[in-house]
């Protein structure tokens, strides 16, 4: 059962749907910040591997502890969810009363045994709505939203479909740490320089790779534009090396470390966003989209709601999978041209001047400091909300 006690300067142990090497992402982000004055427990999905259960907790950064479950192919689901739990319970054991972030609701078992001080759902992705989502993530996605004492949207799409379940929901886009990202002269990573020797403009992706991203699409560019190099820098979630497009000019980076990220995305002439078109994939954020902004690069993105607004600015260019290829040339022409590229700088730099991640979490720590001197309120009164079950 889940259940709550009075907060006082708590750990936090973050339920994360990404592993730690995919450091760009929004649990990173907010991770490292909360590790400024406090431990950090990082919990990643349990991993299936070839070898023998083992548990690990090996230390990624000052006051942050990765927590990972490696699980054999041949053990079944419950015996999976029951692992997990009592690894999470067994190294967290010292955490006290953490606050309990998640990302990843299908996790929610792991932490059944920790005595949280508060419960926030950071939602970055409509995870019930998924095409593959079975019915079990469906209700314990609910059971969250129910029973969490803040929900957190990686925007207002997500907000008007989860604020229905939970009034103490806020929209809380992602952002970026436009510095780190900004022009400058950069020395090639070793994944870039894998890629150097290859003729052609380099149109880059930026995020996770699974299984909103397009990759049927990616694939139709490659055969269409031989001439161009297609640049995928992500780790993969949910799809495997073979589902990517077997294609001279397609070229994976894998998960890239945060420092050489910048020196990457430098390397582009276009940014391209191609996701699929559902309802749930059109409610994502696309998470590596600031930071290509930030490093002055053209975009072209398939549609997703987060994005019509930077549209509307000039910021980036809309177009659907018939399209894809025709507005990837246009940005390509269009990015020589300094008339243009200087009104878009303009209309960059007032977006990013309005954004950090910084910002954004002192917003969520601001908000949850609330909530939680509004459960000592309520603990004191004897007014109690009732737990996860």
């Amino acid at each position: 059962m889940l259940s709550r006690a009075r907060m006082s300067a708590p750990d936090v142990v973050c339920l994360s749907h990404l592993p730690w090497a995919f450091g760009l992402e929004r649990p990173h982000q907010v991770m490292r910040r909360f590790a400024r004055d406090r431990r950090v427990f990082f919990v990643e999905e349990p991993a299936v591997t070839d070898s023998e259960m083992r548990t690990v907790m090996r230390t990624v950064d000052a006051n942050v502890y990765v927590v990972s479950l490696h699980v054999p192919a041949a053990m079944t689901a419950a015996d999976v969810r029951t692992a997990h739990r009592r690894s999470v319970a067994s190294l967290t054991e010292g955490a006290g009363h953490p606050l309990l972030w998640v990302y990843a609701p299908a996790s929610l078992h792991a932490a059944r045994d920790i005595d949280a001080s508060l419960i926030v759902y950071d939602c970055v992705a409509d995870h019930g709505a998924r095409r593959d989502a079975p019915p079990d993530v469906r209700a314990t996605e609910t059971e969250l939203l129910r029973h969490a004492d803040l929900v957190f949207t990686a925007g207002s799409s997500l907000f008007d479909a989860k604020r229905g379940t939970n009034v103490s929901t806020y929209p809380l886009p992602s952002s970026v740490d436009a510095d780190h990202f900004a022009p400058r002269e950069r020395t090639p990573s070793i994944e870039l320089r894998r890629v150097e020797p290859a003729p052609g403009p380099r149109v880059g992706f930026l995020g996770p790779i699974d299984e909103r991203v397009d990759l049927g699409l990616i694939d139709r560019l490659a055969a269409q534009r031989p001439d161009i190099q297609l640049v995928l820098a992500g780790g993969l979630r949910d799809v495997t090396t073979w589902d990517l497009p077997d294609r001279a000019n397609v070229h994976w980076l894998g998960p890239t470390a945060y420092a050489d990220l910048p020196s990457v995305v430098a390397s582009w002439d276009v940014a391209m966003f191609p996701f699929h078109g559902d309802a749930a994939t059109r409610r994502s954020e696309a998470s590596g989209l600031l930071a290509c902004m930030a490093a002055g690069k053209p975009i072209v993105s398939t549609p997703l709601d987060e994005l019509a607004a930077y549209a509307e600015r000039g910021l980036l260019s809309i177009a659907d999978a018939d399209r894809f290829a025709e507005s990837i040339d246009t940005a390509l022409s269009e990015a020589g041209d300094p008339a243009l590229g200087a009104a878009r700088r303009l209309a960059r730099d007032a977006v990013l001047a309005r954004t950090s991640w910084d910002r954004t979490f002192k917003a969520m720590l601001r908000l949850v400091d609330e909530a939680a001197m509004s459960r000592d309120v309520a603990a004191r009164r004897g007014l109690t909300r009732p737990s996860a079950a």
